[in-house]
């Protein structure tokens, strides 16, 4: 049976936009990912990803909705169990909005 190394939750109101911390100058574009309201999405590495590099395995993190979004946040790391707060600006008004982290296994 395949189990996902990790699952992103968005349990916010609005869209939880994510992406892989820039591993190197070459790959300074990543992706954006998104997560819809109240769900989920499996994130997969391959096995040798964060062997070589401690920050191969970091996200960051922003919120959108229809009104306005947020700048991205700090990376953080998926491997660190335990939970935290993320501090976001809105991305119009500089206003501090904080988004509750949860890494567990």
């Amino acid at each position: 049976m395949f189990s996902p190394q990790y699952v992103l939750v968005n349990n916010t109101g609005d869209i939880l936009c994510y992406k892989q911390k820039v591993i190197d100058v070459a790959s300074q574009y990543q992706a954006t990912k998104e997560v819809g309201q109240n769900q989920q999405v499996s994130l997969n590495w391959p096995e040798h990803v964060g062997k070589t590099n401690k920050n191969a395995r970091h996200l960051s993190l922003r919120l959108k909705n229809t009104n306005t979004s947020t700048r991205w946040s700090s990376s953080f790391s998926v491997n660190q169990i335990g939970d935290f707060s993320l501090a976001l600006r809105d991305a119009s008004n500089d206003v501090l909005l904080f988004l509750r982290v949860e890494v567990r296994y």
